[in-house]
């Protein structure tokens, strides 16, 4: 997906190491971190010192922006693995991977998106690509680019993403052992409460009606039959 071609912005090696330095103090420090939980951080398996595109930064204060956790799967059989994610989504257009956490199928957490960049992965609205376009052609010219992404259901949302395809295959409980101890972890750092934690299939009507907005984009079933009871039961439970 690409999000409002013509903004353009950057980040440095500085802001990818900050952002895994955050979360890794979350998880080694948090009550609910174990041992056998790992993170990896965006430099370990992606070294580019600069990645440029139209991404949009949160200037405010984190705990303030981050509202919402949106819960996927990869949607690939196999074990892709960051790497692979990032490729193949910056073939389609994207701008950098679309997710802030991978969660791999032996249950190692990636970092992906640094967290202080909001993500590509929730879809997008009608309302948010109409003023984003009025605003880049100069239609609009004393409105704020910020205004548009509000009205983005990405606005405020950490992605994470599981690999796997959860329509063919059922879920790893290694996986949903990594994925809850990130939940609880994002959770207390970020002040998110539990009612704020949606599947993919969620978003539309949970976020963007609940909003009054117009959602753009075919339904999903991410992230599968196969998970979406397992993970809302995890959600219930944290």
């Amino acid at each position: 997906m690409r999000k409002y071609l013509g903004m353009r912005n950057q980040y440095l090696l500085g802001g990818i190491i900050g952002s895994a330095f955050i979360i890794s103090s979350i998880l080694l420090h948090h009550e609910f971190y174990k041992k056998d939980i790992s993170i990896i951080p965006r430099v370990k398996w992606d070294p580019s010192t600069i990645r440029r595109g139209s991404l949009f930064e949160y200037r405010e204060n984190l705990t303030k922006c981050l509202t919402n956790i949106v819960i996927h799967h990869s949607g690939f059989k196999f074990k892709p693995g960051p790497n692979y994610l990032l490729a193949y989504q910056l073939s389609m257009g994207y701008d950098d991977i679309a997710y802030h956490f991978i969660i791999d199928k032996d249950g190692d957490i990636y970092e992906g998106r640094p967290i202080n960049f909001m993500g590509a992965h929730a879809g997008q609205t009608k309302e948010a690509n109409e003023l984003a376009d009025k605003i880049r052609t100069g239609i609009i010219s004393d409105t704020p680019i910020i205004s548009a992404y509000k009205l983005d259901p990405d606005y405020g949302a950490i992605g994470i993403c599981l690999d796997g395809n959860y329509e063919l295959e059922k879920v790893l409980e290694v996986q949903l052992t990594a994925l809850r101890y990130l939940l609880k972890s994002l959770c207390f750092q970020y002040k998110i409460g539990k009612a704020n934690i949606f599947l993919h299939n969620e978003v539309k009507e949970k976020i963007v009606r609940k909003r009054g907005l117009t959602f753009v984009g075919n339904e999903t079933v991410c992230p599968g039959k196969y998970a979406r009871n397992k993970i809302k039961h995890l959600i219930s439970i944290l």
